[in-house]
């Protein structure tokens, strides 16, 4: 699980660079009346921010998944070595 949440985090920054790269592509090479090519950038551009936060959040989530495990495990061996005294 810990890859997932690198990976998410490692990819989130790489897949809003390439959703930025296609918006700029359509853009200036769409043959599109202008409205068309740039309601097109903005959503891309929307999507980019959309799935860069999405991709974060899912990584943090699963560190604090497994920072909660690491506390919980801790814990119950604090607990069982002081039950053993």
């Amino acid at each position: 699980m810990r890859v997932l949440a690198k990976l998410y985090d490692v990819g989130a920054p790489v897949v809003a660079a390439i959703l930025v790269i296609v918006a700029l592509v359509t853009l200036l090479a769409s043959s599109s009346p202008l409205p068309q090519r740039a309601f097109g950038f903005l959503i891309l551009i929307l999507f980019a921010g959309m799935y860069y936060l999405f991709l974060k959040a899912s990584a943090q989530v699963v560190y604090v998944l497994f920072d909660i495990a690491n506390d919980v495990r801790t814990m119950l061996q604090t607990l069982l070595q002081s039950g053993d005294r």
